[in-house]
């Protein structure tokens, strides 16, 4: 839990769009050429826009360890029937030193006496990164992480359905490893990401399409795909963290988990390769070796962190940021608004606590205001199903706006 009145702030979603407003200082980066530029500004308008979710340290230890004890038949379940994107685009950032140290103590505490020879080298490495404590973070781990989140539009239909798209940032010392301070760090934007499907897996189909993503002449030719296909299970492998895959390599359900997800390449793919020259397939391996390395075990953290969030919530309190009275007409209108709604994460039993100004009296119900997707239970059928993140109420009258704190609850499921 957060300590008490200490306000979280969004740290690495500033950096990064400030960064990205000063690429050739802040952001680590081969291109800087007109595709580059371009993509770095779409990038920066979509951190800015997307609606910003911060874990405090405590839900950071417990999603990590749950996500480290969950198996593919329980992944499974989460993907299909929790994991969802609330909004159409989502920041979520955390404090990943300790993440990545409550893995290494996982790793330890579960598998140092269990006989489980298939993890031996596991257990060394993350006991060695243990007795070096915060030597070995410093060195090597970025001390925050954030991903933006995107919520992928059907080429075919232009409508959105339940698949996202998941681009990893973090800030590193530059390139003379120098840095004293955060302003001398670069943003690094990983130009490979992961897509999870959430309704269906991906089909053949979907993998050729995919495929033309970036550039319409690559060979989606049966042996290119079948080439395609293999390098991404490679990939996927990698980021789901290679111990916990060779634990769960007999389990029957681990290949239909990873048929949901695929690696792609993401927007800052732009400002690390000249794709004005075309797109080098020994470039792009390189970067997808070295990315699905930094991604470990990413995806199954996200997709934990989403289930908790939308199964069994509590919307808590609201602290005001900014409020801008008005009048129009004679009458005083309430104008836009912002405010931090805190959850604490996981309950029991999830309870909506509907803040005042948000009562359907009020002035600021007609207010534009968008809407978290949710699940819902049909009252005809009794069958849960998802309801997408949507607009209400009149841009006229002001907007109300919310970005969320995430908080672990002692109290809530084990």
């Amino acid at each position: 839990m957060a300590d008490e009145g200490k306000t979280m702030s969004y740290v690495l979603a500033d950096d990064a769009i400030a960064a990205l407003g000063n690429p050739k200082r802040g952001v680590s980066t081969v291109s800087n050429g007109p595709a580059a530029r371009r993509a770095m500004q779409s990038h920066q308008t979509k951190i800015r826009a997307a609606r910003k979710f911060v874990l405090d340290d405590d839900l950071v230890r417990y999603a990590a360890k749950l996500a480290c004890r969950m198996s593919p038949t329980q992944m499974l379940t989460l993907i299909q029937h929790y994991s969802r994107v609330p909004y159409t685009n989502v920041w979520i950032e955390w404090d990943e030193h300790i993440r990545v140290n409550a893995i290494q103590q996982y790793v330890v505490d579960s598998y140092t006496k269990d006989g489980k020879v298939l993890l031996e080298e596991a257990v060394k490495s993350a006991k060695k990164c243990l007795d070096k404590g915060n030597a070995y973070l410093q060195e090597n781990i970025a001390e925050r992480c954030g991903y933006l989140i995107e919520q992928r539009t059907n080429p075919v239909t232009h409508q959105c359905k339940e698949e996202a798209i998941f681009t990893c940032h973090f800030f590193i010392a530059d390139k003379d490893n120098q840095a004293e301070s955060r302003s001398d760090q670069q943003l690094v934007s990983s130009a490979m990401g992961f897509a999870i499907g959430f309704e269906e897996p991906y089909s053949e189909e979907d993998h050729r399409r995919l495929l033309k993503d970036f550039n319409k002449k690559i060979d989606t030719s049966d042996d290119a795909l079948e080439k395609n296909f293999t390098g991404e299970i490679e990939a996927l492998v990698v980021m789901n963290s290679q111990w916990w895959t060779q634990l769960h390599q007999k389990d029957d359900k681990l290949g239909h988990y990873l048929q949901h997800m695929r690696p792609v390449q993401c927007e800052p793919v732009y400002w690390w390769c000249h794709t004005e020259r075309g797109f080098a397939s020994n470039v792009m391996e390189a970067l997808t070796k070295h990315f699905s390395k930094v991604l470990e075990g990413d995806p199954r953290f996200i997709i934990t962190v989403l289930a908790l969030l939308n199964y069994d919530w509590v919307l808590q309190d609201k602290k005001g940021r900014s409020t801008t009275p008005r009048r129009r007409f004679g009458r005083r209108v309430a104008g836009n608004s912002y405010s931090i709604v805190s959850i604490d994460l996981p309950k029991r039993r999830g309870v909506e606590v509907f803040l005042h100004d948000l009562d359907k009296n009020t002035e600021s119900t007609r207010r534009l205001h968008e809407v978290r997707g949710h699940w819902c239970v049909s009252k005809t059928t009794q069958k849960r199903w998802w309801r997408k993140s949507h607009k209400r109420g009149d841009a006229n009258l002001g907007v109300i706006s919310h970005d969320y704190e995430l908080n672990h609850s002692n109290s809530g499921l084990n």
